[in-house]
């Protein structure tokens, strides 16, 4: 007789209920159509927070589109003889746990946990960058004075995306960035 495991989703929700006072604003919950989408009352709704059954992804959106992914927390489950290990991690760092929890609560849960505090509760600033078209967000500490943390990343578009054969002999793309408020209430600003 076989013991059947627990699924995916149990097993997030009953990590959930078990430290949800480690987060330092309370975490909501809503179904949604492959998974369960999570949210801080605190944090702006542009930030989607959702678990399915690959692990957690963060992406933005903005009016309804997702803008980037910036944060992402999957696991490739696999099982061997003596237990369970991701199957996206290389070989080399495979680490082999003993129950599908531990391997959850481990290679998913607890980094995400991590990066909720160390990423989002300590941000304060969610930029947007539409470079010609590529899209990508990042989230922010202060307030930036300039583009030129985006340097990285329009090199890289440049360099990887070339110039159509109609493109002007200036080869000149437009970048647009806008910056919006990570929190949604004045009186939580000064809980990082």
């Amino acid at each position: 007789m076989s013991r059947r495991r627990p699924k995916k989703l149990h097993l997030f929700l009953n990590w959930l209920r078990d430290n949800r006072h480690r987060f330092p604003f309370n975490p909501q919950l809503f179904c949604c159509k492959g998974g369960v989408d999570l949210s801080f009352r605190e944090i702006t709704r542009k930030i989607v927070i959702r678990f399915s059954k690959s692990g957690i992804v963060i992406s933005t959106e903005w009016k309804g589109i997702c803008w980037d992914f910036i944060g992402d927390f999957e696991v490739a489950e696999r099982r061997k003889n003596f237990g369970y290990y991701c199957n996206l991690c290389n070989t080399d760092n495979q680490f082999i746990y003993p129950t599908r929890e531990q391997l959850w609560v481990t290679h998913c849960f607890e980094p995400f946990l991590d990066w909720c505090d160390t990423k989002l509760f300590s941000a304060q600033w969610l930029e947007y960058l539409d470079y010609d078209g590529v899209t990508s967000a990042i989230l922010l500490s202060t307030k930036p004075e300039n583009n030129q943390h985006w340097e990285r990343v329009t090199s890289f578009i440049d360099n990887m995306i070339p110039y159509g054969k109609t493109e002007p002999e200036k080869k000149v793309r437009e970048l647009r960035t806008f910056i919006i408020s990570v929190r949604t209430s004045k009186r939580v600003t000064d809980i990082v």
